[in-house]
């Protein structure tokens, strides 16, 4: 399941407090992986260094590699999350989610069942026999070859459906939506935070999405020193060259749309800070 999400939430929002929408650290939640001792000394560093409680912190136990399963996420990561969250929300509002070094990037497909791996085994082999059929076909035999291509279109939807592929997920995105107990994992989900969503009504409520951000690199002794180095930025001041990295040049007030919108506004950005 991918989150459209234009709350791709920066960092610097968990790292710099006296920012002027900076959360406070009573609203954040971090989360760290009980079976990665350098994850759980990280996230004790991170809060003592901003001042969180020990009270905000949610040690999960999983796997410490790039990708958990499924049924993991579901009950080492998003239930104590949200069991963690509905005890505690009559006393602090949480607005944000921190995770850890040592948590996963990404949560896998869920498990395909015997019966369902039976049926993508027969579907495979229609596949290849309609395939052979489109060669053996010549062009002149139009109506036969438009009917074998709808059924293999079919078949393919079939088999992608079936293989859930499109299921598999960003941990970062699918932990957004830790407050909303059902949803489909299948495709993408519209965000109510996006401003071309704002005047519809959606099926997910605002109030059930929570920015989520990451402290994460190549080892523990790097995340330490980003979070050092954002406290001496706060304290002597920000210098230095500003890269923004656009796919297209400046269209200028041309009408956009999509991925060209996203790129104006980064231009824009930078025009700003010049």
């Amino acid at each position: 399941m991918l989150f459209k999400k234009c709350l791709f939430l920066l960092i610097i929002l968990c790292l710099l407090p006296n920012f002027c929408n900076a959360l406070e650290p009573e609203e954040i939640l971090v989360i760290a992986n009980q079976n990665s001792h350098k994850s759980i000394d990280t996230a004790k560093y991170y809060m003592s260094k901003r001042k969180i409680s020990a009270d905000n912190l949610v040690e999960v136990r999983l796997t410490d590699k790039e990708t958990c399963s499924r049924i993991d996420y579901q009950t080492k990561v998003a239930t104590p999350i949200r069991k963690y969250l509905e005890q505690n929300g009559s006393s602090v509002q949480i607005r944000c989610l921190v995770l850890m070094y040592g948590i996963p990037l990404k949560v896998a497909s869920p498990e395909i069942k015997p019966e369902e791996k039976i049926e993508i085994r027969t579907l495979k082999k229609r596949k290849r026999a309609l395939k052979n059929q489109l060669k053996n076909i010549g062009e002149e035999k139009k109506k036969i070859r438009d009917n074998i291509k709808k059924e293999l279109n079919g078949v393919n939807k079939k088999i992608r459906k079936l293989g859930k592929e499109d299921q598999r997920a960003s941990l970062d995105s699918e932990i957004a939506l830790v407050l909303e107990k059902d949803y489909p994992l299948s495709k993408w989900m519209p965000n109510p935070y996006f401003w071309g969503f704002r005047d519809k009504t959606l099926a997910i409520k605002k109030e059930h999405v929570l920015m989520v951000s990451r402290l994460d690199g190549p080892d523990a002794k790097t995340v330490k020193r980003i979070i050092d180095d954002s406290i001496k930025t706060e304290e002597k001041g920000l210098s230095g060259v500003a890269y923004f990295d656009a796919r297209w040049p400046d269209p200028g007030h041309k009408k956009l749309s999509a991925y060209a919108l996203y790129d104006r506004s980064i231009h824009l950005a930078a025009e700003l800070v010049k």
